[in-house]
């Protein structure tokens, strides 16, 4: 089933922030984030922006490695390596790849007393190691359940008796 203009235009909208409502809005459907909600639950719409995102994903060398590589890094940082063994901060230039992914924010400033100081913020480590938990399956965000057709029979005979 080919898309309508309309709908063209809100998966090239999609693509800009991947805010469904913000695009639904833009492609002029109206405030409604049911709609938006509705339109990326239809596969056909979801195949659309997939296939919209692939070139600008492999233009910006956005793959499932490097992004499993990333977590990898944060999940399991040692702020150790920021800092000598005397406590003193290392330059950038003396952090290898893996601890300056680890930075999120560098804050300088010079006290009134004329000492310089520096905030080093880390990215969340608990984040990183729940994302690599749920992709190697062991957190569960969902119940599955099994049952017999034993229990189904049962279930069916004790709705069928009157109260």
């Amino acid at each position: 089933m080919s898309l309508t203009p309309r709908e063209k235009r809100f998966v090239a909208e999609y693509a800009i922030d991947l805010n469904a409502r913000a695009a639904a809005r833009r492609a002029g459907y109206s405030e409604s984030y049911a709609k938006a909600a509705k339109l990326m639950s239809r596969p056909d719409i979801q195949a659309a922006v997939a296939e919209h995102q692939a070139p600008l994903l492999e233009r910006a060398e956005v793959t499932a490695e490097r992004v499993l590589r990333e977590v990898v890094r944060i999940a399991f940082a040692d702020p150790r390596k920021l800092v000598h063994p005397d406590g003193t901060p290392r330059k950038l230039q003396e952090l290898d790849d893996d601890t300056a992914a680890t930075i999120a924010s560098m804050q300088f400033w010079e006290k009134a007393d004329g000492r310089r100081l520096l905030r080093i913020r880390l990215h969340d480590k608990i984040a990183a190691l729940i994302l690599l938990a749920r992709h190697l399956g062991l957190l569960r965000d969902r119940i599955e359940l099994t049952i017999g057709d034993d229990l189904v029979d049962d279930f069916h005979a004790m709705r069928a008796q009157p109260n």
